[in-house]
This record gives structure tokens, sequence and C-alpha cells, in this order.
């Protein structure tokens, strides 16, 4: 991973623990494009980082919570959490309230 490429906050996520699946949208991914490798620029898609851990901690997820709740920016964060529908475990994905904000929009709209 290069911390350029938007896996900076996966990178510190693992240092507190195992982690058993992760994703984050990559600002630079490499796409194949007529059989060839090129790097596509995605900087305007919005960031997420999503992760399970292997063996997940309370007290880890407490403070990963206030960590981004309490952190004072121009965009403001929230972390979010999903029972797997099938397996075990609880996936978390880090996004920008707006989106979530929008999520939330669309499903009401919905039912």
């Amino acid at each position: 991973m290069d911390i350029n490429d938007g896996s900076i906050l996966l990178e510190l996520i693992s240092k507190l623990g195992d982690l058993e699946w992760k994703k984050y949208q990559n600002r630079y991914p490499y796409i194949l494009i007529n059989n060839k490798l090129e790097i596509i620029e995605r900087s305007s898609y919005p960031p997420f980082t999503s992760f399970r851990f292997k063996n997940e901690k309370a007290k880890i997820i407490e403070m990963l919570t206030q960590a981004i709740s309490s952190y004072q920016g121009d965009i403001d964060w929230v972390l979010i959490s999903t029972k797997r529908e099938y397996g075990k475990g609880i996936n978390y994905c880090v996004l920008t309230k707006y989106v979530q904000d929008k999520k939330e929009e669309i499903k009401k709209q919905i039912k």
C-alpha cells in the first residue's frame, strides 16, 4: 500500500489488530484497459475505508469511534457498522457524514 493512494487510515487501523477483511477507495487504482494496466485518477469518488477485525475488541472500536467523532476538520466523518449477513463478525466503514446522510435519505425514500 502506498499512503498516497488513500490507504493510510487502513494502515493505522491494521496496527490496532489483525484484519480479516479490508477495502478502501483507492485514489489511483490500476485498471486493465486494452490489455494494459493503466493508473486511473479517482479522487472525485467519495473516500471510504472498510474493515473487519479477526478478533474484535470492544475497546478498540470504542477508541476508533471516539477518535473519528472528535475529529475537527472541513469534513465530518463517521464510523458505521454492519453485521455480516453470512458468517461471523461485523464490518466497519469510515466514510464522510455527507455520504452516510445521503444513504439514509435514499433508504427512507425507498420505504
